[in-house]
């Protein structure tokens, strides 16, 4: 029987150190966040999804139904559905509703939640990257862990004090999904409730955006390659797995999405097509493994197998072909062309290269010495299965990452896993007096860095170039100029109206006015195509274009013109005119707003 202090150590090194741990590097991001200004609380820098996410939340607040994802104030009349989910909403409206008791102030308490939500996601991700990373890596592992997460994971820009978008919680649940996929495969900790709890995760994750598909398939690869390697051993965690994957996504399809739409699929969110999948993959996972042929031999494993991706193939194929098709297949090409092809998240790793050498080395140069780590030591048999593991989603985050940027964010975090192990093991070789053993451990420690590939890529762009890069920590759309509440002042001092503006100005016109906007960077949304149309169009109909859609006023960003192209290639257009501040005949700038970050410009009757 093991003595008390035996009992209490091992608490201590599995639970409390790495919460210590977390709470040290909480404590680094929100200083960091400080010193650099709290942009994230006094400046949207361009994330607009955050300041879309406390719309709905609000919204939520003040008696929208549950089930009804419709943005009214956005868009033309009637407004549009949203794609996101409802499982990020209900915590953060649980949060202002708390606050907004505490305080008696709603303002007051939706700051204190978009200060706690990303304060609570990145420590429970850095505590997860240090659970796994001394399980397989040793107590050498922490300290190496702890510092390249807290860099690594501050520098993406996804835990900023007021972020609440979706992106950071997704990586939260990916994480923790490689995570239990590691204790399952483990011999020491596999079991079925690892197996459940990694499904559970992978199904959330899911649900809450189709931005974590590609790890899903590859937990979904990971669990099937176990299985058909260790056998029986790994089969009561297998079925788990596919038990609580299926299960789970049942569950939010319940709790999510409204009866009348539960047989209406959809490919850019949670939906039939999204649930019908995992339900019968995670139950033919199940079946095959309690399949008689599949205890026989690695091959009968191999030919079940072989039948969940066959039933899970023909699902797609047979019910939901339209989902093969690329997200934005069926965006209008104005989209494309004017908004979408200049968003950084969405942009081509091979795009970013070219655009900023410097923050694509900062991306995707530690992803790629991770990878490399996880199959050196998979192949040295260095504890193999949590290499293997680690190097799968790195290598499926790494592809992402070159077809979207946005999967490169993940691709540096995941990193922190193999790279924390490794300057572990190098660490624990310091103690030898060699040179060799005290130069190899500090390159380790500074290749692992991502911000030291951003700075080296930065200095030799200045030498080429004769010019900096820019931010590690990028806006997610064009550009993070007219962010300030307080540029909103005079917009929001005028009687409710239904405004038009760019893109990227359409999620804080909603945040911080009262007034509808018309456009908004979400590809529903049909009022972007309506607003090109006017800006782009006949400045003959266009008067009577704004009235027929119940316009009253322009607002606009001069900092930042959104839409180059339009300015160059149609100088005559209203767009190019008013970022000209040259406004055609029918329009009559409110005085208030002249010379400030939002120009402001109403629309005269008719027949004045």
């Amino acid at each position: 029987m093991p003595s008390s202090r035996t009992v209490r150590s091992g608490f201590e090194a599995r639970y409390a150190t790495p919460f210590v741990a977390a709470l040290a590097g909480i404590a680094v991001l929100v200083f960091a966040d400080i010193v650099g200004g709290s942009a994230g609380l006094t400046n949207s820098r361009g994330d607009n999804d955050s300041l879309m996410r406390m719309v709905q939340v609000h919204d939520l607040l003040a008696g929208q139904g549950w089930f009804d994802l419709t943005q009214y104030r956005m868009g033309p009349e009637g407004g549009f559905v949203m794609h996101w989910s409802r499982l990020v909403d209900a915590p953060l409206a649980l949060m202002v509703a708390v606050f907004t008791a505490l305080t008696g102030d709603a303002l007051a308490a939706e700051t204190i939640a978009s200060i706690l939500w990303p304060i609570l996601v990145f420590g429970g991700a850095l505590y997860l990257l240090v659970r796994a990373a001394t399980g397989f890596g040793g107590p050498a592992a922490m300290l190496p862990t702890t510092v390249i997460g807290t860099i690594s994971l501050f520098s993406i820009g996804m835990f900023s004090l007021g972020d609440v978008d979706h992106h950071n919680i997704q990586f939260l649940l990916t994480v923790a999904t490689i995570y239990f996929l590691i204790r399952l495969h483990m011999p020491a900790t596999g079991s079925a409730l690892s197996g459940a709890a990694a499904g559970a995760c992978a199904g959330l994750s899911l649900a809450v955006g189709m931005e974590t598909a590609p790890y899903v398939a590859a937990a979904g690869l990971v669990v099937a390659g176990g299985y058909l390697v260790l056998g029986e051993r790994a089969a009561r965690g297998t079925a788990g797995f596919g038990l609580a994957f299926a299960g789970t996504a049942l569950l939010a399809t319940i709790l999510t999405i409204a009866p009348s739409r539960w047989f209406s699929p959809a490919c850019d969110a949670f939906s039939l097509a999204q649930s019908a999948i995992a339900v019968v993959s995670g139950v033919a996972l199940a079946i095959a493994v309690s399949a008689p042929i599949a205890r026989r031999s690695w091959r009968g494993r191999a030919l079940a197998l072989a039948g969940v991706g066959g039933a899970t193939i023909l699902v797609l194929l047979v019910f939901f072909p339209q989902c093969l098709a690329a997200p934005y297949a069926d965006v209008d090409i104005r989209q494309k062309i004017y908004w979408l092809d200049h968003v950084r998240e969405t942009e081509s790793a091979w795009s970013l290269v070219h655009s900023d050498p410097a923050v694509a080395a900062g991306f995707f140069a530690t992803p790629l010495l991770g990878l490399i780590v996880s199959l050196l030591a998979a192949w040295r048999s260095e504890q193999r299965t949590p290499h293997l593991i680690a190097g799968a989603f790195l290598l499926v985050a790494i592809l992402t990452g070159v077809w979207q940027v946005r999967g490169a964010l993940f691709a540096v975090g995941i990193a922190v896993l193999p790279l924390g192990v490794w300057v572990g093991k190098w660490r624990s070789l310091q103690a030898a007096s060699s040179l060799r053993h005290t130069v190899k451990p500090l390159l380790a420690w500074l290749f692992s860095i991502n911000l030291t590939w951003a700075a080296a890529a930065s200095g030799l762009e200045i030498i080429v170039k004769g010019q900096p890069a820019t931010s590690m920590r990028p806006d997610r759309s064009q550009g993070g100029a007219c962010g300030q509440r307080a540029d909103y002042r005079e917009l929001a001092a005028l009687p409710k109206a239904t405004v038009m503006s760019g893109v990227n100005i359409g999620a804080p016109i909603l945040r911080y006015t009262h007034h509808r906007a018309i456009a908004g960077p979400y590809h529903r949304n049909p009022g972007n195509i309506l607003a090109y149309a006017i800006e782009t169009g006949d400045l003959a109909k266009v008067p009577a274009l704004l009235a027929q859609n119940g316009i009253g006023l322009i607002a606009v960003c001069r900092t930042a013109d959104e839409s180059p192209d339009i300015t160059r290639t149609m100088p005559d257009s209203l767009h190019a005119r008013l970022m000209r501040g040259e406004p055609p005949g029918g329009f009559e700038i409110v005085p208030a707003s002249k010379g400030q970050a939002i120009e402001i410009y109403r629309i005269l009757p008719l027949d004045q």
